[in-house]
């Protein structure tokens, strides 16, 4: 998916998914995902890599699963809700904060991921 505005995707309590490997989210955008208590799944890389990286990423859900390793932004990151890890994980941004307002698990099936914030 590529983001061509700043874009606000909503979900009263339902989850929002980007399923599959080849799912990726890429565009200088701002992001915001607001799924209240449920759960945001990132099966593939966000603005990292060869994509084009979002200006930033805002999301709110019960449980929210970055299983695509790597996500970048030029500005902040917030997460709100419970993150987990399903692979080794980079959160990069340019001289802005990465904000978690609960936990962070990095224990995917029984495998201690990594978590690298640069």
């Amino acid at each position: 998916m590529t983001l061509v505005k700043t874009t606000t995707l909503t979900a009263d309590d339902s989850p929002v998914t980007f399923s599959g490997a080849t799912t990726t989210i890429s565009g200088a955008q701002a992001l915001t995902i607001a799924a209240g208590t449920g759960t945001v799944t990132f099966g593939a890389a966000v603005g990292a890599g060869a994509l084009t990286a979002l200006t930033s990423l805002e999301v709110t859900g019960g449980t929210i699963a970055v299983n695509g390793g790597e996500v970048e932004t030029t500005g902040t990151q917030l997460y709100t809700g419970a993150v987990t890890l399903g692979d080794d994980t980079t959160l990069t941004t340019a001289n802005s904060a990465v904000t978690f307002n609960t936990s962070v698990s990095t224990i995917q099936n029984a495998v201690a991921q990594t978590l690298t914030i640069a």
